[in-house]
């Protein structure tokens, strides 16, 4: 969402995890935990 904050607060919040480097089989990459090498990954 627009406007979103960024961290892993709010990745958590949204049943995101933070990965480092890639996102695993069946997740998408929702936002950042910390750009540009911290994803947060969410189930598809």
């Amino acid at each position: 969402c627009p406007g979103e904050a960024q961290g892993p607060d709010s990745c958590n919040h949204g049943g995101g995890l933070c990965r480092v480097g890639s996102c695993v089989s069946g997740e998408y990459l929702a936002q950042y935990c910390f750009e540009p090498v911290i994803l947060c990954c969410r189930n598809l």
